[in-house]
């Protein structure tokens, strides 16, 4: 986001008519400016090269490619580029994973209703992470307990760490507003991976991620996002 409180944004979309669904509700937004569409993914690189955006609006389904390669590749020559990524069919768990590593901001299915993708938008250009709730996977907590009864388990520490880890906020800046070592705040990460019976950390930030928008009382915050 720049001074002017402006993010600026890339879409590929293949087909024309969603494309140009999506431009007339994007051109409607008074904090978004679109400077660039393509079609294909070679395209969208080329004009991205000229002109560069802070997030790319990408399909996963493009005639030439996949969407989530042209946002790996374009992430490698513009790193602060976030991206949102449509996909046509729900997602499993493990290639969830795969995209948030791959620096994707945010996953929407195709047939979410526009007032959802934009709610997505939202969220990536303020650089959070944004998960459909609707999206049709499971996390292996979800099948054993409510969100509310898990994170009870959790000392107040561990869910103030982990009220911040829903927001996106890095290892560093939990350490310095708790005032602790970074050291510390990976212990208590690694203490709720273990009450929360969750393998990774890829998997945590999906999970919190999730219950912070089925659940959005359990991690209110007046943070900032770092």
């Amino acid at each position: 986001m720049g001074d002017d409180g402006i993010t600026t944004l890339h879409l590929t979309v293949s087909k024309l008519l969603f494309r140009e669904a999506l431009m007339l509700q994007l051109i409607k937004l008074p904090n978004i400016r679109v400077v660039g569409e393509s079609s294909h993914g070679a395209e969208a690189l080329r004009i991205l090269s000229v002109a560069p955006a802070e997030i790319l609006f990408i399909e996963e389904e493009l005639e030439d490619n996949d969407g989530l390669t042209i946002a790996e590749t374009a992430r490698t020559k513009f790193p602060w580029l976030n991206v949102l990524l449509v996909v046509e069919k729900p997602v499993r768990q493990s290639r969830m994973a795969v995209y948030l590593e791959s620096g994707v901001r945010a996953v929407v299915p195709k047939t979410a209703a526009m007032k959802e993708m934009l709610k997505a938008l939202t969220y990536v250009s303020y650089g959070q992470t944004y998960i459909d709730p609707d999206m049709h996977w499971k996390h292996p907590v979800d099948s054993e307990r409510k969100s509310v009864n898990a994170m009870s388990k959790l000392s107040e520490r561990e869910q103030e760490v982990a009220r911040q880890l829903a927001y996106n906020r890095s290892i560093k800046s939990i350490a310095l507003d708790l005032g602790v070592s970074q050291k510390t705040v990976h212990t208590y990460k690694d203490r709720i991976l273990i009450k929360l019976e969750i393998g990774g950390f890829t998997e945590l930030l999906v999970y919190l991620n999730r219950i912070r928008q089925t659940e959005p009382a359990l991690f209110r915050g007046d943070f900032g996002v770092v």
